[in-house]
């Protein structure tokens, strides 16, 4: 005890030789001045002043890794870039959920995610970017002799092969959709289809009511029109029927004035700029919803959007699907089904010359 008491005399009375060191208050009083902490900056901007509050971290772990990660996720990443800002913009417009199930889900594999990954950060390979790297004479595909792109790949080719593959896969998700209406509320009430021959049908066993017509528009629709003129006309991928003022008879036995025509078109587009789709699919069948307006009660079209690399959209997707009967279950499970169809196509193997 006697050596602890010298020991303390000692240290009271000379300012050196000590381990720790109590540092002096700030001239405010303050005793903790000279203790510091992790703060995130909460701004408070108004018209003429900003005030910067501090939060403190809650501790140096979890809290501050999630705080660098929101700042800094992106490294290096152009903010200014094209595919930053597509791809950005799309955040308030794409169901993301269901968009990004891809990753858990056992139906795809790892190239076709990987594949989605590069199309999505624009480093598919592509005959345009061989052409940059200096690995091709030429940044056109080698198939049709189009520019090419990575939206190119995936659903522009001109080459009669690879339409058909484009074509067949627009119909595998119309398939898709005509199957689940079909055991819906408004299953009864659809009186044509354009998705496919009965054989591809059978293939996804798929079978057409007896009151449905496929592939060509029924004279009874539109019985002012001759033969030629209705071949002529557009055809969406179904038409849907519903009866304003009555619920008995078929829909060719009532008169066009109750007729509610629902006409129904499936487009794949290009997954950060789906407006020109949109646009396509009115200037497309403009002509019949102007004919069928002539006699008909209403007439709306649904356009629905796929992206091509599964992106499915609030507004172009789930909306259109719901004003269908569709409950939200029914259309996140449809949204589900159609991305095995939308992963697999892309450029043939050849090499790039």
């Amino acid at each position: 005890m006697n050596l602890a008491d010298a020991i303390a005399k000692y240290a009271a009375l000379h300012n050196h030789g000590h381990d720790e060191a109590f540092p002096t208050p700030s001239p405010d009083g303050n005793p903790f001045a000279h203790v510091y902490w992790l703060a995130e900056e909460n701004n408070e901007t108004t018209h003429t002043t900003t005030k910067i509050n501090l939060a403190p971290l809650q501790n140096i772990k979890d809290k501050l890794k999630a705080h660098m990660s929101k700042h800094h996720r992106l490294g290096d990443a152009d903010t200014n870039s094209g595919y930053y800002n597509y791809w950005k913009r799309l955040l308030t417009s794409v169901n993301l959920t269901t968009s990004n199930s891809f990753w858990g889900s056992t139906r795809t594999n790892v190239l076709q995610k990987r594949n989605v990954m590069k199309f999505r950060t624009g480093t598919l390979y592509t005959q345009k970017m061989a052409h940059l790297y200096g690995r091709a004479t030429s940044s056109s595909c080698l198939l049709c002799h189009q520019p090419d792109s990575q939206i190119h790949m995936f659903s522009g080719f001109q080459h009669a092969s690879i339409q058909n593959m484009v074509t067949e896969r627009h119909n595998i998700a119309s398939r898709l959709i005509f199957k689940t209406l079909n055991i819906g509320d408004f299953g009864g009430n659809i009186i044509f289809t354009d998705i496919g021959s009965e054989t591809r049908m059978a293939q996804q066993s798929l079978v057409l009511p007896a009151h449905v017509a496929n592939r060509t528009l029924p004279q009874w629709l539109l019985p002012n029109l001759s033969v030629v003129e209705l071949r002529s006309c557009s055809r969406p991928d179904a038409i849907c029927i519903l009866l304003v003022g009555t619920k008995n008879g078929h829909q060719r036995d009532i008169q066009a004035s109750c007729w509610d025509v629902h006409l129904m078109e499936v487009k794949d587009c290009d997954d950060t700029q789906p407006e020109q789709q949109l646009v396509r699919a009115t200037e497309q069948h403009n002509g019949l919803k102007n004919a069928l307006a002539q006699q008909c009660h209403k007439v709306s079209l649904h356009t629905i959007l796929i992206g091509v690399m599964g992106t499915i959209y609030r507004c172009h997707t789930d909306l259109p699907l719901s004003k269908f009967g569709l409950d939200r279950c029914r259309v996140r499970k449809l949204a589900l089904d159609f991305k095995p169809s939308f992963y697999s196509i892309r450029n043939k193997d050849h090499k790039y010359k």
